[in-house]
């Protein structure tokens, strides 16, 4: 039985087992973050113990309680809302199938700002900076940090390479990863390529589908980096993150392109310019996992008799500071605890910087642990250092520090 949500810091795991798993099996894929679904901050949140105890009564004590009969893929399928960042629930509806989709995928074709169903009849190009905090309105990655969805997409599409459908004639559901096919080029040899799948609603307003992520030496496989030749047109392909996804008739999707999610991926080190290409020897597509969309619930979840989980608005503020002088961005999480500082101009200088603080006590002692951790890098290298400080009764009982520096390998 493998459970995921969308909304979690690994929506790719659970597919890709479930694919290869030939034993009796069942997926649960909910909007959820970094938890249990009984204290997901993105709801609808269920009573999953229920959900468990089943499963293992079947299983382990032979009950008779129709587990073999449920429908073993049982998914959340988003669809649009209003992209506010610390809603605790999702727009949507449970979907329910045999197996995972076997459809044909949908695929569009990048043709300057159009995409088409048919491929470029001309050639043409694009281009956009690299610039590290071009996205910020991405979330942030999940894994017990402050809570964040994704924000509305505009902004950051301002900094982007973008190619946008017509109004759809229809309702086009999607569950799985979808994929990009781009040609590209770049004026250094590290680039990295950031594509973001979006519905743009009428208004105009635009919500994040999923994102995906490649630098481009890696376009060979991650154990094999090599770097691009300046202005010479090359193949990348990856994958966005798993999703499942209702777009709706009368929406637009925007495929958006540069080489940023910050703060969710360290930079690559130069400063230079992305060119996507099209035409008849370039095909830049992306294709979708379209399917039938599944079948209504075969039952009802019990919901869950607990609250969210606390999203941190109003205590933890998110807080992306922009030094105009030096055109540097950070990230301050925590109120100065955690920081992640990137730079426009220097895309090599970045770090981040922690510290946490820990109490007990107990009759006679008085234990306090400091903890702070740095990683840094420069156009060459990166380095991480360590330190743990521990005290009893406010004397220093334990000290240790750890340090380490390792070359970029085009990272």
């Amino acid at each position: 039985m493998l459970i995921g949500g969308w909304h979690d810091g690994y929506p790719n795991p659970p597919l890709r087992v479930y694919r290869e798993i030939k034993a009796p099996k069942k997926l649960l894929i909910g909007p959820w973050s970094h938890t249990y679904p009984d204290y997901t901050h993105c709801g609808p949140r269920i009573n999953i113990y229920f959900k468990l105890l089943r499963w293992w009564d079947y299983w382990l004590k032979d009950m008779d309680n129709g587990i073999p009969e449920e429908p073993p893929v049982q998914i959340y399928e988003q669809e649009y809302e209003p992209p506010i960042t610390d809603r605790t629930m999702i727009a949507g509806r449970w979907r329910m199938a045999d197996d995972l989709p076997h459809d044909a995928p949908h695929i569009f074709h990048l043709c300057g700002d159009q995409a088409t169903d048919r491929p470029a009849d001309e050639f043409g190009s694009s281009s956009v900076s690299y610039l590290p905090a071009a996205s910020r309105s991405g979330g942030i990655w999940d894994a017990g940090v402050p809570f964040t969805l994704p924000g509305e997409q505009s902004e950051d599409s301002a900094n982007a390479i973008n190619s946008t459908t017509d109004p759809l004639d229809s309702d086009l559901p999607i569950f799985g990863n979808p994929t990009f096919s781009l040609y590209i080029s770049a004026d250094v040899e590290v680039m990295p390529v950031a594509v973001r799948l979006l519905e743009v609603v009428p208004d105009g307003t635009s919500a994040l589908v999923t994102k995906g992520i490649l630098n481009s030496t890696r376009r060979e496989g991650m154990d094999n980096p090599k770097p691009l030749t300046q202005g010479q047109i090359t193949k990348v392909e990856y994958h966005l993150e798993a999703t499942a996804w209702r777009f709706s008739r009368g929406s637009r999707i925007r495929i958006s392109i540069n080489g940023s999610d910050f703060p969710n991926v360290w930079p690559t080190p130069y400063a230079g310019r992305l060119t996507l290409h099209w035409g008849p020897n370039h095909p830049s597509q992306i294709t979708l996992p379209v399917w039938g969309g599944g079948r209504e619930q075969a039952f009802e979840f019990l919901p869950s008799p607990r609250e969210p989980r606390d999203t941190g608005s109003g205590t933890s503020p998110w807080q992306v500071i922009h030094d105009v002088l030096e055109d540097r961005y950070r990230l301050v999480l925590f109120q100065g605890e955690g920081e992640m500082g990137v730079s426009h101009r220097n895309p090599s200088h970045a770090w981040v910087a922690s510290k946490k603080k820990m109490s007990v006590r107990w009759p006679g002692y008085d234990i306090r642990s400091e903890a702070t951790g740095s990683l840094t890098s420069d156009e060459n290298s990166l380095t991480m250092n360590l330190a743990l400080n521990v005290y009893l009764n406010d004397s220093l009982y334990f000290q240790k520090h750890w340090s380490s520096t390792v070359l970029r390998r085009l990272l």
